[in-house]
C-alpha cells in the first residue's frame, strides 16, 4: 500500500515499522521492515498476513494487535505493547504496538483503525559511518572506531578488527572525544545514538 509523502519519512527511520489491520495485514511497511521481512528469521508474511517463527508470537501479536485496534482510545494514553520476539542463535527482536487511526494526514481517508508496529533489531548497525564522518568531521578511521563503540564493541575488538595496535586506536579515541565534545566512552556512546546518525544506518553504512 503506498501512502502519502507525508508518511515517507518513515524509511528514514533504523527501526523497522509496520502499519497492521486488526488481521496483521501490512497497510504498510518501511525500508527495514521490508529487509526485515526478507530475511525472514523471525517474521514473515503468510497469506499476507504477518507471522512470527514462534506459534506463541504470532497468537500474541494477533492479541495484541485486536486489543488495540478495537479496545484503544486514540490518545496519549491509549495502550501499548512491549514484548521480545526471540530468533535462533541471535538476539531477540524487540517489538512496540501503539494504536494509529486511518483517515488522518497521514493516511488514506478511512475509519478503520490499525496499529503501528515498531521493531528494533539489535544485529542491525547503531549507526551511519559516513553520517558520523559528516556530522563530527571524523576521518573513516576514526568514524569506524566510533561506529564500533556505538555497537558495543570493546577497544580491543576494534582495534583487531581495524588491524591497527591498542595504542594506535586509544590515539584515534582521543581525537574523536575533542571532535564530539566528549570525555570518555559512555557519554561518546550516548551522543552517537542520540544523533542523526542512527537514521536508516543500515543503508548508510560503508
Amino acid at each position: 500500500m503506498t501512502l502519502p509523502e507525508d508518511i515517507h519519512p518513515l524509511n528514514f527511520s533504523s527501526i523497522a515499522t509496520f502499519i497492521v489491520d486488526r488481521n496483521l495485514s501490512p497497510l504498510y511497511r518501511n525500508d527495514c521492515g521490508e529487509a526485515l521481512l526478507k530475511r525472514g528469521d523471525a517474521l514473515r508474511l503468510v497469506h499476507g498476513r504477518l507471522s512470527a517463527r514462534d506459534k506463541a508470537i504470532t497468537q500474541r501479536l494477533n492479541e495484541v494487535v485486536i486489543s488495540i485496534a478495537e479496545r484503544c482510545t486514540y490518545d496519549k494514553g491509549s495502550p501499548n505493547s512491549w514484548f521480545a520476539i526471540p530468533r535462533a542463535n541471535r538476539l531477540p527482536l524487540t517489538l512496540l504496538a501503539i494504536p494509529f487511526r486511518l483517515g488522518t494526514r497521514l493516511a488514506p481517508v478511512t475509519q478503520e483503525r490499525a496499529v503501528i508496529l515498531l521493531i528494533q533489531d539489535p544485529d542491525m548497525p547503531a549507526v551511519a559511518i559516513p553520517a558520523l564522518q559528516q556530522l563530527f568531521g571524523l576521518t573513516p578511521r576514526e568514524a569506524k572506531i566510533a561506529g564500533g563503540l556505538a555497537e558495543g564493541k570493546s577497544v580491543d575488538d576494534i582495534a583487531a578488527a581495524q588491524g591497527i595496535s591498542h595504542h594506535t586506536t586509544r590515539s584515534h579515541l582521543k581525537s574523536i572525544f575533542l571532535k564530539t565534545g566528549t570525555n570518555r566512552q559512555t557519554q561518546l556512546v550516548s551522543v552517537l545514538l542520540r544523533s542523526l546518525a542512527t537514521l536508516n544506518a543500515a543503508d548508510l553504512l560503508v
